[in-house]
């Protein structure tokens, strides 16, 4: 892996502009959220937080950025399609979908010999799960991959070792330890992320939305639109539909 600095442009356009107005997918209940952009110009492919609610992107050049409040700071050298994070280690799914950990400076491939499309952490155990190659759910053990029995799916959250995944068809399930049952409220995403502090659940909609479930019903937050979404310690972080990254409050 190979260090290439991101391009960091200018942003001048409005979160609302960005995001034009859409079919609510599920209800009308929308829920009040400023989106703001963060400061420090940058544009991501995936975003990922860690237990503080930091986060790390994937740049459009595939390199691994953090954010430190002001800036956004170039991490080691490496290229990622994915990430996840554990306290200040990032976990990627390389470019070839090898799934690597990182040193500090660089990346080193992780035991187990495993390939996934994408990687998520559980904040609260430190366990590493992904979505294999043949859209299987994957943890890590430690030394290998062991799968997750009775379940596909298209992106993943844990939380408490529980796993919530975007299923194939869009719908959206959590694991009982032997299988998957769907989620309350009927929803449908594309993407998904929890909060470690309290388990709560978000996602991008099927028309982008950013929506999150409340008492069983999935509640649209404000008029943002998203490609993909992280939250910890109740700091939700958004990459727009234009791939610069927003904070929702």
């Amino acid at each position: 892996m190979k260090n290439l600095t991101i391009l960091l442009c200018l942003v001048f356009a409005t979160f609302a502009s960005t995001f034009a107005q859409r079919t609510n997918p599920g209800n009308n209940t929308t829920l009040p959220t400023v989106w703001t952009h963060l400061p420090g110009n940058g544009y991501g492919k995936n975003i990922a937080s860690d237990a503080n609610g930091k986060p790390w992107v994937i740049a459009m050049n595939n390199s691994i950025y953090s954010f430190n409040g002001t800036i956004w700071e170039p991490y080691g050298s490496g290229f990622g399609l994915d990430i996840a994070v554990y306290g200040t280690t990032p976990y990627v799914i390389g470019l070839d979908n090898r799934i690597f950990k990182g040193t500090g400076s660089g990346f080193v491939e992780m035991p187990g010999g495993g390939a996934g499309k994408c990687i998520t952490v559980d904040q609260r155990t430190g366990k590493v799960w992904v979505i294999g190659m043949d859209n299987g759910i994957f943890y890590h053990n430690g030394t290998t991959w062991i799968r997750y029995p009775n379940g596909l799916g298209l992106d993943i959250a844990v939380y408490n070792g529980v796993p919530y995944v975007i299923g194939m068809d869009g719908r959206i399930f959590k694991g009982t330890g032997s299988d998957f049952v769907e989620v309350p409220g009927n929803g449908y995403g594309k993407r998904i992320a929890i909060d470690s502090a309290n388990g709560q659940l978000y996602v991008t909609g099927t028309d982008d939305g950013v929506f999150t479930l409340q008492n069983n019903i999935w509640k649209r937050m404000s008029t943002g639109y998203g490609l993909d979404l992280t939250v910890n310690k109740y700091k939700l972080r958004v990459i727009g539909m234009d791939n610069t990254i927003f904070k929702g409050e």
